[in-house]
């Protein structure tokens, strides 16, 4: 709850040091991003079958202090995520295997710089400051209950996007983005450790509306 507060507080101090924009750029919007994510965790075994892909969006809420510096806050889902540890059997095939989760998400807040390159085209630059929630299962043939297992933590992120507007009101833009240390707390036993030291990428379709 404090790092809430923190990111709350941020926000509110930085609308408040800005000078007041015109009226043609001073603008509040909303906007949502669905697209694609990656989760780069390291590679402890070759045995087992990971999943690193999965579905991401976000619903945001932002203030265009002028036409090159924008703040947003909101909340990002960076996917669920599998793994599929083998377990030894004599055979050698054929064997059951432990089956992992994991999920990622929470409050983001975004700076974000942008150069209008033309009426209909402009390039953007933003820094994140990130509170997540990372939960994690395992799942073992022959038990009716999963471990779990969780972790909230504070991360940052950086990202390169354009954007496309289509009138003063709308704006379509496509976003990459770079979450770093998402869970540096957390790891399962220490023959699995499927999510210590992870990091995601997201690159994401979206749309912004301006009131």
């Amino acid at each position: 709850m404090k790092a809430i507060a923190a990111l709350a507080a941020l926000f509110c101090a930085t609308t408040a040091a800005f000078p007041q924009a015109p009226a043609d750029t001073q603008k509040i919007y909303v906007g949502v991003q669905f697209g694609q994510s990656r989760l780069d965790r390291e590679n402890f075994h070759e045995s087992v079958v990971r999943d690193d892909e999965a579905t991401a969006y976000s619903l945001l809420v932002g203030y265009r202090f002028s036409r090159y510096f924008a703040l947003e806050a909101g909340y990002a889902n960076l996917g669920e995520y599998t793994a599929e540890f083998p377990l030894f059997c004599p055979g050698g095939s054929g064997c059951a295997s432990d089956f992992g989760e994991t999920s990622i998400d929470g409050l983001v807040l975004n700076a974000i710089g942008i150069w209008p390159v033309s009426k209909h085209i402009h390039l953007k630059a933003s820094l994140g400051l990130n509170y997540h929630d990372l939960n994690a299962s395992l799942s073992t043939p022959g038990s009716d209950t999963p471990r779990r297992f969780s972790a909230n933590d504070t991360s940052f992120s950086a990202g390169l996007g354009i954007g496309v507007p289509v009138n003063d009101r709308l704006e379509l833009g496509l976003d990459l983005t770079q979450y770093q240390q998402l869970a540096p707390d957390l790891a399962f036993e220490e023959e699995i450790g499927q999510v210590y030291e992870t990091n995601a990428t997201v690159v994401a379709l979206g749309m912004r509306y301006r009131f």
